[in-house]
């Protein structure tokens, strides 16, 4: 006879590696004292409902994450505390119902919990990499706007615009991501991560007005990656 808590596994799954590895990190995270046990209270104030990749896309509210992520943490708030057996107790659900892609249940759960999968190699503005992907980018825009600067300039700020979701002129890495695609700069996706996280801000953010009229005032390329200030401003 199979009994419930087999029946259940059957049915939800058992985690990749990829996952259990991003959950263990995120519970040691949320775990500060290093007792093995999380505090409800603690969890809670760790949890960002901004992080969803949905509500960055303006999909879902912030307050229906924080709902959902209740709904899932059903009976956790009563016992005060979790294990990383009830971690991945609770996690088992979400783990069966996106059961294809491993991209997609990462980037939910690191966004919500603050937690990079990996730490991402960041390297020097100045690193050749850098400076070639920067002169792809810049090429690729000048295919597409007239040779005036200026023009080059407001043409890639208003891809990025396009791709700024919730329009509060930042881009995250995925709305880079896009705007690349849609430019046609083909790269790796570890240098393209890379260059994202030279210049985006401790928030993860890059502020894409500042850095396009950086990348089009710097166009001698020993002064790439100085910090220098743009002389003039280019979009108003």
């Amino acid at each position: 006879q199979l009994s419930i808590s087999a029946f259940s596994k059957a049915v939800q799954g058992d985690f990749s590696k990829r996952r259990l590895e991003l959950l263990q990190k995120i519970f040691n995270k949320i775990d500060k004292n290093g007792n093995k046990k999380i505090e409800y209270k603690e969890m809670m104030a760790q949890f960002n409902p901004a992080g969803h990749p949905s509500v960055k896309a303006s999909i879902l509210s912030e307050d229906i994450v924080e709902d959902r992520m209740k709904i899932v943490f059903e009976g956790a708030e009563k016992k005060g505390y979790l294990t990383i057996e009830d971690f991945l107790q609770y996690y088992s659900r979400m783990n069966a119902t996106v059961p294809a892609s491993d991209d997609l249940f990462c980037e939910i759960v690191s966004g919500v919990w603050g937690v990079p999968e990996k730490a991402v190699k960041i390297s020097r503005k100045d690193h050749p990499k850098v400076k070639t992907m920067l002169n792809i980018l810049k090429e690729k825009v000048r295919q597409k706007s007239n040779t005036h600067l200026g023009n080059i300039n407001t043409t890639l700020y208003k891809w990025f615009k396009f791709f700024d979701k919730n329009k509060n002129e930042t881009i995250s890495y995925s709305e880079w991501v896009e705007t690349l695609e849609r430019l046609g700069v083909v790269v790796g996706k570890d240098i393209s991560k890379e260059v994202f996280y030279c210049f985006a801000g401790e928030d993860k953010q890059l502020e894409y007005k500042e850095f396009t009229e950086w990348l089009f005032c710097n166009t001698d390329s020993k002064t790439l990656g100085k910090g220098k200030t743009p002389q003039r401003r280019l979009i108003s």
